[in-house]
């Protein structure tokens, strides 16, 4: 709102101006780009503010991810576009003795399906046994691939080895499936914990790679949420004030211009 009221006063005094005998030259060099600033400073806090919100909502939830935006020159556009992505940076291990709880040491994810059959990732190895004995999430009840599709189990006790194997019984039951992306950025999440390809680029097989990492069995990944990101959101925020206040004191000087050029 503070944004659309600066814009009309800003217009209403640059009309004032153009019909006064005071030609402003300096209006693209000075104008523009305060107004550039003044948006960049409001993006950067919005971004800020959301990430803040988000991660206070997840940053004790297993496997969770912290997201980044990046800016790059389109040149269809012929303009600065921005782009989000994801730090996979490794949550540290936590012990919870559950046998269907696991954790990837590595660079790894855990594939898995998610609705409409899709592949997806994540490193939340927190798992249970639906009612037909699949494996799945335990928030989302996602099946859990193996090498060979779904995984299923029986009541029995269950022993995975750091290789991903799955025993149960004295025999082999399945391995999971693990991957990993060759670009970070080409993922994308609805929840930061859950990853996936555009369609385009899962069935391009240069995407993704097999990942050679260890699984521990009885822990969880901790989040990598960073406290000291969440705590940047006062830093956008005072940047973002200081920019307001000079907008302010330029639209202050630019009417005491036109009044002084034209009192009448």
């Amino acid at each position: 709102m503070r944004l659309h009221i600066f814009m009309l006063l800003l217009s209403l005094k640059v009309a004032a101006a153009e019909h006064n005998p005071l030609h402003y030259e300096i209006y693209d060099d000075v104008v523009n780009p305060t107004l550039k600033l003044n948006s960049a400073s409001m993006g950067g806090f919005m971004d800020a503010m959301k990430s803040y919100i988000v991660y206070t909502a997840i940053q004790n939830v297993p496997g969770t991810k912290e997201s980044g935006v990046g800016y790059y020159y389109d040149n269809k556009s012929r303009s600065m576009k921005r782009v989000l992505f994801y730090r996979l940076s490794q949550g540290n291990p936590r012990q919870s003795n559950k046998a269907l709880d696991f954790y990837i040491e590595g660079k790894g994810f855990f594939v898995i399906e998610i609705p409409g059959q899709w592949p997806a990732y994540t490193q939340d190895g927190r798992f249970e046994l639906d009612d037909t004995g699949r494996l799945v999430t335990m928030e989302e009840h996602f099946p859990v691939l193996g090498e060979n599709g779904y995984i299923y189990l029986s009541g029995g006790g269950v022993d995975v080895d750091r290789n991903g194997v799955i025993y149960q019984n004295g025999s082999i039951v399945d391995t999971f499936r693990v991957e990993w992306p060759k670009n970070n950025h080409d993922l994308k999440s609805f929840n930061h914990k859950i990853f996936y390809f555009s369609k385009e680029d899962w069935e391009n097989q240069d995407k993704y790679r097999p990942a050679n990492v260890g699984i521990l069995q009885g822990y969880v990944s901790e989040s990598s949420i960073t406290k000291g990101y969440i705590g940047l959101v006062p830093e956008w925020k005072n940047g973002h004030e200081a920019n307001v206040k000079m907008v302010k004191a330029y639209i202050k000087s630019m009417s005491l211009a036109v009044q002084a050029a034209n009192p009448q």
